[in-house]
């Protein structure tokens, strides 16, 4: 495992117990999660992990990768600290949002990393943020009952006292965000009445309430079509969600270069395989991974 590597864990190891200090976090506890001594975790957090004092002298030793890599899985650190730019487009986007109480789109191919920076974004800003995720599953009222789970408000009801009951809720908050990951979901005829609830909500909130929509393929597309042809609520969702959108960009080779090294890839022309043989950053982290397990399974022959 490369020194920038450890560094990236360390960091993610103390912004984790940052983030989740208001539920007790501590370097004691995050070991217990871990699976490893206090100590451990203090020399990580400490940057001393190529001089650990070891035990009955005065030698020092190494904390070990496989104790970096626990920590990494125990913690869901993995890649948490890559900043490309789509990573920075969509944090500053719901950032916004919550703020200024904005009503934002955000769309890119699948693999962009969409989910993954939102569901950073919510670990981070946890105070009055809500993650709902679209299921293909879901019919409308179950899309609506989602959201109602998520705020706190009532779910028992028609559509109509749901909705009236999760405006009522959002109000009595100071900075509310609405993240709606996957919206492409509710394009199906059995859940598009979603998008009917997403826009009774705009109405109840009149501005005092951030709601993000994150969709894939063309998803802003596809709603200016439907209210291109006047469909429903569209035309009034296009005109209040549309005006700054974020379209977000493909893999590029600059990402690779910021990537790659972390997984130990340096040369040039690895990087350059790397590029040509992923189309988007889930299959880029996926190539990496299988390289690195493949690294340490010819370690251990």
């Amino acid at each position: 495992m490369t020194e920038d590597r450890k560094v990236q864990i360390a960091r993610g190891l103390v912004k984790y117990i940052e983030d989740h200090k208001d539920a007790g976090m501590s370097q004691n506890k995050v070991a217990t999660v871990c699976g490893m001594s206090a100590a451990t975790i203090s020399h990580i957090i400490a940057g001393k992990w190529n001089a650990v004092p070891a035990q009955g002298g005065t030698r020092t030793t190494t904390v070990t990768d496989a104790i970096f890599l626990k920590i990494e899985a125990a913690l869901g650190l993995t890649a948490d600290f890559f900043e490309t730019d789509n990573y920075a487009a969509i944090f500053g986007a719901c950032m916004d949002a919550k703020v200024r109480k904005e009503w934002r789109i955000i769309d890119g191919l699948t693999g962009a990393g969409k989910s993954f920076a939102v569901e950073r974004f919510a670990r981070t800003q946890p105070r009055e943020t809500f993650l709902i995720r679209c299921k293909n599953t879901m019919n409308a009222k179950e899309f609506m009952q989602a959201i109602a789970r998520a705020v706190g408000a009532c779910e028992v009801g028609t559509r109509h006292r749901i909705c009236q009951s999760i405006a009522d809720r959002l109000l009595t908050m100071t900075h509310p965000l609405l993240i709606i990951d996957e919206s492409e979901a509710l394009f199906k005829r059995t859940s598009e009445g979603g998008f009917g609830a997403i826009k009774d909500i705009c109405d109840e909130v009149k501005g005092r309430v951030g709601i993000v929509l994150v969709g894939a393929n063309d998803f802003l597309e596809q709603l200016r079509l439907r209210a291109m042809n006047l469909r429903s609520c569209f035309p009034q969702l296009v005109s209040r969600f549309a005006t700054a959108p974020v379209a977000l960009e493909v893999l590029s080779r600059a990402d690779v270069e910021l990537i790659a090294p972390a997984f130990g890839v340096q040369a040039k022309k690895e990087m350059d395989r790397l590029y040509d043989g992923a189309a988007n950053f889930r299959e880029l982290f996926d190539a990496l991974r299988r390289q690195q397990a493949d690294q340490y399974l010819l370690k251990a022959a």
